[in-house]
């Protein structure tokens, strides 16, 4: 039976470290792009990978980049040509010193939280991706 304890047990249980939950939830942003960021360090955007796992017919190969690999969070986010292209524009935008990790987005967000304004420019351009 569905109780809004419930609901937030499964969300407070999410896998995420809580350090961070609690930066995602107090971002200034829009609370449907919070929710975006939330589904996305959870892993459970419904990227290709995520689809199959349901039961979904998928085609291994990314629609960004048009390379034959299975469209991971990871790979959408941090690996992807264009991802990387969009990611190097913004570092050089900003000055930023970017950070770039395997493929892990919740490593990508945490190790280059150094600059102020970096949760921003963080959210507004994976929300973009």
């Amino acid at each position: 039976m569905f109780s809004f304890s419930s609901a937030y047990r499964t969300l407070s249980d999410s896998g995420i470290r809580s350090t961070y939950n609690e930066s995602l939830w107090k971002m200034k942003v829009p609370p449907r792009v919070k929710v975006f960021l939330w589904l996305l360090l959870a892993d459970r955007l419904l990227t290709q990978v995520n689809l199959m796992l349901r039961g979904w017919p998928s085609i291994q190969e990314c629609k960004c980049c048009q390379t034959h690999v299975l469209e991971t969070t990871g790979h959408l986010f941090v690996l992807c040509d264009f991802a990387q292209q969009l990611w190097t524009a913004i570092q050089q935008h900003y000055n930023l010193p970017i950070i770039s990790v395997h493929d892990n987005p919740l490593d990508f967000w945490r190790l280059n939280r150094a600059h102020a304004d970096w949760d921003i420019i963080w959210a507004s351009t994976s929300w973009s991706i």
